[in-house]
Parts: structure tokens; C-alpha cells; sequence
């Protein structure tokens, strides 16, 4: 007897030709079929996980570290509720992210009737998640599937990338399907994050960088959102300008880099924050310039430069306060592409502002340059400046994302050439690192990796 083609069936089919080779999720009973799917299709590999937060954050962990979208898969009612921390965390990061969540069956959902609850487990979910998700939508009839997984797939890594959620029903789930009667989504419209001209602001550019005395670029995680890192190493080759670089965009330059200064703050190393404070040009590509970054005081943030501010969202530029001598909306790769082939300079001669910044790196290194005691406690310091040493290049280092351990880790280590590391800074969720580190690890062939966690945080998941 031939196996009926479900609409779950299709769901599985769509994520394995879309080249996601592993889908992270929690069984239930309002997705059962989506689960048993997902358990048949060959080109998925099932990664069962024992809460659905740590299966939507290692799924955001996933899209990450394989450049592709991570998937989790949970049940209706409290299923659902579960997986949102990861989806906020995505949210914030810009990491696209798909999480397909089971519901009631059609007949037994609410459909704005004045009540809380309607069939066993159900919650409107997508009620919940409209504002934190770029695409949400509950599926209503089966021959819909096909325009809904295009438009959610579209949504979550087009333009600023994020999360976007499709809830189903379970008799819709379980429907027979015939794939060949299905039609595309309509031709969605291309969100507009490259609306500046490029040519409007090449000179004014080569103008600005080359009168300045102490440029300074700060480079924030949408330069590597962008697929941005070659480019962006380029950029740094090409003008010689000292970098500074946020927690989740440290791994764009390896420390030892002469030109990398550090990651700059509320919580960091003197070095960076004099660099910041002193210099005459601060050009920011893909930071939002949050206020962690400006230090709660953006208006005295840079005081003596003029900033020219590159967001692929016009939002974060204009929620900015602060002086802004050039905005440009525009994505980083583009804009960074841009720099390196056709702004040109005028003979910039930066060599004592450089040799002052790495002065200031060196001057004011952990514990002061001095070496750590060889006897007593050991401090978080002298644990991050251990592990700088011992741990080799071109490897993940996946990390929590609150507490005092990650914060000393975050502004003290020492990262080698190809090391991979990250964390949900926005939010900064306890119980992240070890779902996120096991997303990760599925993502680079299970190759051997690092996890960087607090105790705390390490119970929660």
C-alpha cells in the first residue's frame, strides 16, 4: 500500500531541498506529524532536544555557524510558548531563524471567540509572536503550504535577517497532498535596505577619511550578517585605520591583528574606549550603537568625531542621539564593497595615531601587562587570559550570554586566527550556551568545539 504524501510531508521536503541537513525540535502530540515527517525524510537529521527553548536557540545557533537557516520544530500550547526566548534572542540579532509550531486542529481552534481557550493545549501564538518575527502566520488551508514556507524562508533572510514562525494545524499536518497542484507565493516586494545612492556619498567619504587625523572604524555583527568578512578584511588592508569590534563581531580580526584595538564599552579594557574617545573620524558599519556600546551616554559617545553611521535598518540610525555627520542606509557588504573599490584617499598619514592606539592596547592589557600570581584563587581574568593561550585556532567557541564570567571572557580573551565566537548579546538569556554550543556543532559536522558557560546559566538547559 503506498504511503499518503502529507502536507508534513512536503514541510520535510522543502526544509531537505533548501539544504538544512538538521532540524532541531521536542515531540508532541500537536505536531506529531510534522515530527514523524521530519523522523522519514533522509535528507534531515532529527536532533531531539529536551525543552523547546533550547531547541529554537540551537537552531539560531545553527543558521549562525552554517550560514543557512537553523529550524526547530515544536508542539501547540506550551510547546510554542517555550521556544520564544530563542526566537526574541534571533529577533534582536538579526539571525534568520524558522520555528514551525504545531496547533489545534481547524475545527477546534478559538477563531476570535470570546474565550481563552478553545481545543487541549491551544494558545494564539501568532498573536504572541507577530512583534518579534518578521513573518508569522498560522496555515489555513493545505494548498497553501507552498507559498507560506517561500514566503517565511524569503522573509527570514532577506533584507535584515530574523525569525519568522508557521503554525499548523494539526489536520492540516496529517492532509494527503499532491505537491504538483501547488503555486508559488506571488512575487514578495524586495525590502529596501540599499535606498542611498552609492555614488551620492563616494567623495564626500574619500574627503572625510582623508582629512581626518584619528579614524577609527567600529565594526558591529552585521558586517558578518551580511556575508561581509572578506570584504570587511579588505577594508581594514586597504585604509590602515585602527578597529574596534563588539562581542559579537570579535572574531573579525584576530587580536593579534595590528590594527584591532578591541571590543569597546560599558564593560571592557581601557585601550578600546580611548580609541573611541579620542578619535576624530568613527565610521560604524552594522553596529546599532546600543547602549551598552555608547555606555548609557551616547550624546558624549566619540565627542570629538564626526560619525558617519552605515545600518542596513534607517530605524537604528534615526533612534540615535547623537551628532551624525553622514548617515547611510545601507547593507555592510555593499557599503563595504564600496569602500575598498572605489573611495580613494589622498595620501592619509595615520602612523603616530595607530602607534598610539596599539600603545594603549599594550599599556593596558589584563591585570595592567603584569603577570597573574602562580598561587591562591584564580580570577575569572586570569582564567580568560589561560584559556587565550590554550585554546587553538580556526575552532567554534560557542559562550553564554550573561553573568560575570562571560562579561571578563568578552573583554579580556585573546581570539586566534579563525576561531568562530558568539552569543545572543542583545538579550543576553541565561541557559544559551549549551543548546546554542550543540546547534553549533551540528552545523560544522560535528566537528570538536568549545562551550564557554556560567553554572548558572549551564542548569537552565
Amino acid at each position: 500500500m503506498t504511503e499518503i504524501y502529507r502536507v508534513a510531508d512536503y514541510v520535510a521536503d522543502f526544509i531537505s531541498d533548501a539544504g538544512i541537513k538538521h532540524v532541531f525540535l521536542l515531540p508532541g502530540g500537536g505536531s506529531m506529524h510534522l515530527v514523524d515527517a521530519m523522523g522519514k525524510c533522509h535528507g534531515i537529521e532529527v536532533v531531539a532536544c529536551l525543552h523547546e527553548q533550547a531547541a529554537s536557540i540551537s537552531a539560531e545557533a545553527y543558521s549562525r555557524i552554517s550560514e543557512n537557516l537553523g529550524v526547530a520544530i515544536v508542539t501547540t500550547g506550551p510547546g510554542s510558548t517555550n521556544a520564544i526566548t530563542g526566537v526574541v534572542g534571533a529577533w534582536i540579532e538579526s539571525v534568520p531563524l524558522i520555528v514551525i509550531s504545531g496547533q489545534v486542529k481547524r475545527a477546534d481552534m478559538l477563531n476570535d471567540a470570546p474565550l481563552r481557550q478553545n481545543g487541549p493545549q491551544e494558545v494564539d501564538i501568532i498573536s504572541m509572536v507577530k512583534k518579534i518575527t518578521k513573518y508569522a502566520v498560522t496555515v489555513q488551508k493545505s494548498e497553501d503550504i507552498k507559498s507560506i514556507m517561500e514566503q517565511a524562508f524569503y522573509h527570514a533572510s532577506t533584507g535584515r535577517a530574523g525569525p519568522a514562525w508557521i503554525d499548523i494545524p494539526l489536520d492540516i499536518q496529517g492532509a494527503p497532498l499532491d505537491p504538483k497542484s501547488l503555486e508559488s507565493r506571488q512575487q514578495a516586494t524586495n525590502e529596501s535596505f540599499d535606498s542611498v545612492d552609492i555614488n551620492s556619498y563616494v567623495d564626500d567619504l574619500g574627503k572625510l577619511i582623508s582629512k581626518a587625523e584619528r579614524p577609527l572604524l567600529l565594526a558591529g555583527h552585521g558586517i558578518r550578517l551580511s556575508g561581509g568578512v572578506d570584504i570587511f578584511r579588505q577594508a581594514v588592508d586597504k585604509l590602515g585605520i585602527p578597529v574596534v569590534m563588539t562581542w559579537n563581531s570579535m572574531d573579525l580580526l584576530p587580536y593579534e591583528h595590528p590594527l584591532n584595538i578591541g571590543r569597546p564599552g560599558a564593560v571592557a579594557l581601557r585601550a578600546p574606549n580611548f580609541a573611541v574617545q579620542n578619535s576624530d573620524l568613527l565610521i560604524s558599519i552594522g553596529c546599532r550603537l546600543d547602549n551598552i556600546i555608547t555606555a548609557f551616554n551616547p550624546q558624549n559617545f566619540a565627542p570629538h568625531a564626526k560619525k558617519i553611521i552605515v545600518d542596513i535598518d534607517q530605524h537604528e540610525i534615526d533612534k540615535l542621539d547623537m551628532k551624525i555627520a553622514k548617515s547611510i542606509h545601507s547593507d555592510a557588504k555593499t557599503f563595504l564593497t564600496t569602500l575598498v573599490d572605489d573611495v580613494h584617499l589622498e595620501n592619509p598619514d595615520w602612523k603616530n595615531w595607530e602607534k598610539q592606539c596599539r600603545t594603549w592596547k599594550e599599556q593596558y592589557s589584563v591585570n595592567d601587562n603584569k603577570p597573574f600570581p602562580k598561587l591562591d584563587e584564580i580570577s575569572h581574568y586570569q582564567l580568560t587570559d589561560a584559556l587565550s593561550q590554550i585554546l587553538p585556532p580556526n575552532i567554534i567557541i560557542s559562550t553564554g550570554s550573561s553573568g560575570l564570567g562571560i562579561e571578563c571572557f568578552y573583554t579580556v580573551f585573546r581570539n586566534k586566527e579563525g576561531q568562530r565566537i558568539y552569543l545572543t548579546s542583545g538579550l543576553g538569556a541565561m541557559g544559551y550556551g549549551l543548546p546554542s554550543a550543540i546547534g553549533a556543532c551540528f552545523a560544522n559536522d560535528k566537528k570538536p568545539m568549545v562551550l564557554i558557560e556560567g553554572d548558572g546559566s549551564f542548569q537552565l538547559n
